[in-house]
């Protein structure tokens, strides 16, 4: 799978049209689906920040500055 075609599915947009239709459809699955794309989209966010203050590091933030 390519990643920008990944970036696109598990999207923030994605979970949220999924959490939509759950309450719509009273479908469980839909809101298990919605929060495992949320938490997937966040990850990546994280993983592909450049911003010092978002970024997973060891070092403590005030040592950064």
């Amino acid at each position: 799978m390519k990643v920008n075609t990944a970036k696109n599915f598990l999207s923030r947009d994605v979970s949220a049209t999924l959490k939509f239709l759950a309450t719509q459809d009273s479908k469980k699955e839909y809101q298990t689906t919605a929060l495992f794309i949320e938490i997937l989209s966040q990850w990546f966010t994280i993983m592909t920040s450049r911003a010092a203050n978002l970024t997973l590091r060891k070092i403590p933030r005030d040592e950064i500055s």
